[in-house]
């Protein structure tokens, strides 16, 4: 819950740096969220499959949130510049 709800706190703020200080905070959280998955399997609450699974979509979250901080630092010209990141899958 920490990722989602830091990156939200952060969109709330008055400026980018604050919002980009958040989505700082909510990668960490998500690295932690990466290590209890691998303490879980550890613990055999979680099989090799599913930290697989879990694995790749916090990787794929990962990715996401890194390309919003850099294209909010501006250094991913690629991006149009009306860009939002979707809050809901299709």
């Amino acid at each position: 819950m920490s990722v989602p709800m830091n990156i939200a706190e952060g969109k709330g703020r008055y400026s980018k740096k604050e919002f980009l200080q958040f989505l700082h905070t909510a990668r960490g959280s998500l690295y932690e969220t990466i290590t209890g998955l691998h303490l879980a399997l550890r613990l055999s609450y979680l099989t090799d499959q599913h930290l697989q699974v879990l694995t790749a979509q916090s990787q794929d979250v990962l990715s996401k949130l890194s390309g919003l901080i850099n294209y909010l630092r501006g250094s991913n010209p690629s991006l149009p510049s009306n860009f939002e990141p979707r809050t809901s899958n299709p």
